[in-house]
């Protein structure tokens, strides 16, 4: 929702230029914050912090002596321990790519995803992103459209990452973005390509 992701912004945009040390307490008090609701409300994260008192977590730099959660864990969790209230309708589906072999399901709540949003404009900010540019991504499947796209502002252009390089190169070509943003290794696969025929895109980041 466009009213959240701006109203996020104010308080994100102000921790860029706080110092060191209040960045990291700020960091801390979140992340205390986040471990009391997680050990609340999720049946998975209860289990594995059992063998770690949350309590003892104070700062991030606690953060060592969590126990490791693998990918492999997180599938066999899903959908049996989704945390309290959220089940697999009420939120929005994403994937990894799957490169390792194996395709990871996360869902995130629309509250969550709206903050991440947030995070990624002031990313793009950091460089001086101009909001007209196109922008073109690659991933394993492409992201919900935004209403200020339909204006012209920070329009998404979807790469699809199990296309071949060439395919997705074309598309690149097509779309003629001002902005790429993929994985290193669908960069280099396409680099290759470029170099090899003297191809020309000229993106600016």
């Amino acid at each position: 929702m466009l009213l959240r992701q701006i109203s996020f912004l104010p308080g994100i945009l102000m921790r860029e230029w706080k110092k060191k040390e209040e960045i990291e307490e700020i960091a801390s008090k979140m992340l205390r914050s986040l471990l009391k609701d997680i050990y609340r409300t999720n049946p998975l994260y209860k289990r594995k912090f059992n063998e770690v008192p949350i309590a003892d977590i104070k700062t991030t730099d606690d953060l060592r002596n969590l126990p490791f959660t693998t990918k492999d864990e997180l599938r066999e969790a899903f959908p049996r321990d989704l945390s309290v209230g959220y089940t697999a309708e009420n939120c929005i589906h994403e994937s990894t790519s799957g490169s390792t072999g194996d395709v990871l399901n996360i869902y995130h709540n629309r509250a969550a995803l709206d903050y991440y949003d947030a995070i990624a404009f002031r990313e793009y900010k950091g460089f001086n992103y101009n909001l007209t540019y196109r922008i073109a991504y690659t991933r394993f499947e492409p992201v919900e459209k935004k209403i200020f796209e339909y204006v012209g502002l920070f329009r998404m252009y979807y790469i699809p990452v199990h296309c071949t390089a060439q395919e997705q190169l074309d598309l690149l070509i097509m779309y003629n973005p001002e902005v790429i943003s993929a994985y290193p290794s669908s960069l280099y696969e396409m680099g290759k390509i470029i170099e090899r025929n003297n191809t020309h895109i000229a993106p600016k980041f």
